[in-house]
């Protein structure tokens, strides 16, 4: 029962992040310092969004464009990571 708990905790917790907000945490858990290729990130961002792949990738690449244009996170050479 308590497990059972605790796995739909998580679920309802991934499931309400933004967009913007599965990059980041991308970028913050599972980046390195050389940062992360744009193609990947956009796909593994996807696949954490819970809609149809088409849109999953639409609205992936949309919050990325957002958080560089915001000043979030830097392109440099294909590479994207966290501004520091």
């Amino acid at each position: 029962m308590k497990r059972q708990c605790i796995d739909s905790n998580i679920y309802i917790r991934l499931s309400d992040q933004t967009p913007r907000d599965i990059l980041i945490s991308l970028l913050e858990d599972e980046g390195d310092v050389l940062g992360w290729e744009e193609e990947l990130l956009i796909y593994e961002a996807a696949m954490r969004i819970d809609d149809l792949p088409e849109v999953s990738i639409r609205m992936a690449r949309y919050a990325l464009k957002g958080l560089v244009r915001d000043g979030v996170v830097l392109r440099e050479g294909g590479l994207i990571f966290l501004k520091d």
